[in-house]
């Protein structure tokens, strides 16, 4: 039986977290052995009873970032990854398939030694990093190649992956694979009659924005621009 396995911070409820969620409930109604193994103990995202849930625990905070390839936190990261690796050959065995997920764990994972892992950009490195590609470009450009040549690259739209590839250079072999969504879940839920009223509006009178409220979201922007010159009320909701 194939096994995959899913490697991201933690379960919260976010858009990597769903799309983790949802394709690791799809390679498992296809009958492979599936498991997600996280750094921290949150769990926002339900899981199917036959998904395998691990934790291997870290939740070391740095003050500022530090990319220099022999700092504390690479250091940090090295041996995390060093644990991973135990954890992963001793407790799941050899996945056929690692997915890693968010840049933490993509940077994590560049020091693993495990077979056949794949990194998932989920945003475009050049919105991420915008304020670093200014203020050190040659330190961070260096910083991501390690990254992200370390593993092929996964991009959740093909913006992203030639975003990546015009600030990195061509450095590793990349794909674009769309988010997954479940098509009828998404359906059962759109038919359910909204309780709007309770927040003084009504049908057909409001724009809604749902995403996590990150910098490189961008939210705070887009909710400005839809409603630009458009009488509707701009909903934000998030986290």
């Amino acid at each position: 039986m194939p096994i995959i396995l899913f490697i991201l911070k933690a379960l919260e409820g976010r858009g990597a977290e769903r799309m983790v969620t949802t394709l690791a409930s799809a390679y498992a109604k296809m009958g492979h052995s599936v498991h997600i193994l996280c750094l921290e103990e949150t769990q926002d995202m339900p899981l199917d009873a036959d998904i395998h849930y691990h934790i291997v625990p870290y939740d070391e905070m740095f003050s500022e970032q530090d990319i220099e390839p022999n700092s504390k936190q690479a250091q940090a990261y090295e041996a995390v990854a060093k644990r991973i690796d135990e954890y992963v050959l001793s407790q799941i065995g050899r996945p056929n398939l690692i997915l890693a997920n968010i840049y933490k764990v993509n940077w994590i994972m560049a020091y693993s030694q495990l077979p056949n892992i794949v990194n998932v950009l989920h945003t475009a490195l050049s919105k991420q990093f915008e304020y670093q590609l200014s203020d050190k470009p040659r330190q961070t450009i260096s910083h991501l190649r390690m990254v992200y040549g370390a593993h092929p690259c996964s991009c959740v739209s093909d913006g992203a992956r030639k975003d990546l590839i015009s600030i990195l250079g061509d450095i590793t072999k990349t794909t674009t694979i769309y988010n997954p969504c479940d098509a009828t879940w998404i359906q059962s839920k759109a038919l359910q009659k909204p309780r709007i009223e309770q927040f003084g509006l009504a049908d057909k009178q409001y724009i809604i924005h749902v995403a996590s409220f990150d910098n490189h979201e961008r939210s705070p922007r887009l909710a400005t621009s839809l409603c630009e010159n458009r009488a509707e009320a701009a909903i934000s909701i998030g986290r």
